[in-house]
């Protein structure tokens, strides 16, 4: 047999065999081994580093531990593959019965165990469920709210709204820390019919809220690609399509105001590096009188 096909792991082949196969085949083989999680097995892998980190479910199966510890070639290739396509999913967001997917978002994933995972995270999900709120009424001589320019409108749930806002920007707070993210899914579901009876400013008003409480998902940061997977009526369909996008389009032209940016740093730096060119004019002018004197008495000296 062929000693080059036949290396065992040692100090100079880490790898033993895997070491004599091309990059994209070991690619192949890690792939395998990180396959798609179960998600009706409560006891898989993938639900145990989830609620480890804290968030609600996680697409693929982590790489054998037993793996990870060959050697740190092989595991820095491990995990490039796994966060390369592992979808991290955060539930119930906008739940205010359920704290504890809150808590484990800002305190567990944001700060505690999960915090390595998030700085190496490529492709989140925000899961949103939309409950149903009152359908807000007009109420002349009352006092009215605004939200978003809609006036003259009165809604009894207006500061749970707020409240939404308020954990959805607690959410996009943790997920700005991610330096590698670039992928980002909204997966929103919504049962209740989004216009009710005709009512033009009901209307308005719903999909401003709508608006508003996705609006912390603008704060992201280095994401390339924003999709959206909406199980609702073709108008609230129509409403987050349009908002994620706003968001796409704003997220490029930062982008490209950025590359602008670099560009225009390099080419200042490249005429701060070029050497300044004189003419015999400027030269004089930007001597000293004692250089002047110096200058004049080598030249007599020569001459």
């Amino acid at each position: 047999m062929d000693s080059s096909t036949s290396k065992t792991i040692s100090p100079t082949h880490p790898l033993g065999t895997l070491s004599t196969l091309p990059f994209e085949l070991r690619n192949q083989i890690l792939d395998f081994l990180t396959p798609s999680a179960n998600p009706s097995s409560p006891f898989s892998a993938s639900k145990a580093l989830a609620d480890r980190i804290g968030v609600g479910a996680v697409s693929h199966v982590p790489p054998p531990i037993s793996l990870l510890l060959t050697c740190k070639q092989l595991s820095h290739e491990a995990l490039d593959v796994y966060y390369r396509k592992t979808v991290f999913s955060i539930e119930r967001v906008l739940d205010l019965f359920s704290p504890w997917s809150m808590m484990g978002v800002e305190e567990t994933l944001g700060r505690g165990r999960g915090a390595v995972v998030l700085g190496r995270m490529r492709r989140v999900r925000v899961d949103v469920f939309w409950e149903w709120l009152p359908t807000p009424a007009p109420a002349p001589g009352l006092a009215s709210s605004v939200l978003g320019g809609v006036d003259g409108l009165l809604c009894p749930r207006e500061s749970e709204i707020m409240c939404r806002m308020e954990r959805m920007g607690r959410v996009m707070d943790v997920l700005v820390q991610a330096a590698q993210l670039q992928f980002f899914c909204l997966g929103w579901k919504e049962c209740a019919p989004l216009r009710v009876g005709g009512d033009e400013a009901g209307f308005l008003w719903e999909a401003e809220a709508r608006k508003r409480v996705l609006g912390p998902v603008k704060r992201l940061r280095g994401v390339r690609v924003v999709e959206g997977e909406v199980v609702a009526g073709r108008e609230v369909e129509e409403v987050i399509g349009g908002f994620l996008g706003e968001v796409r389009r704003e997220m490029r032209e930062r982008e490209e105001r950025k590359e602008r940016k670099v560009d225009g740093e390099k080419v200042i730096l490249e005429e701060k590096k070029r050497p300044a060119k004189l003419v015999t004019g400027e030269r004089k002018h930007l001597l000293t009188p004692e250089d002047r004197e110096m200058h004049r008495r080598k030249r007599s000296y020569f001459e």
